[in-house]
């Protein structure tokens, strides 16, 4: 019973046929990230998910080099796919770790 609980519990993915992917919506994150802090390396993959029409949630963790040291901050962002291969990010969150 706690595997058919966990699996109904998945989000659904994009529906198959459309142009738009959770790999490009990372990218126009992550390049909305690099224009707010700057130099920035990416240690990990992001938690992306597909909410739906298009719009994708995502947070990860981004290392930010500041002056002579490097800075762990926190990340979400919204992408909504607009069409012909282009992504808007809607939101942005960044905030340092503890």
């Amino acid at each position: 019973m706690l595997l058919y609980a966990t699996l109904i519990s998945i989000p659904n993915g994009p529906p198959t046929g459309v142009d738009h992917s959770a790999g490009d919506a990372r990218l126009s994150c992550e390049d909305e990230v690099s224009r707010r802090l700057g130099e920035v390396n990416f240690p990990f993959d992001p938690d992306v998910r597909y909410l739906n029409g298009g719009t994708y949630h995502l947070a990860g963790i981004a290392d930010a080099k500041l002056a002579q040291e490097t800075v762990r901050r926190n990340y979400e962002c919204t992408v909504q796919f607009v069409g012909d291969d282009e992504y808007r990010v809607d939101s942005l969150r960044v905030w340092q770790s503890h």
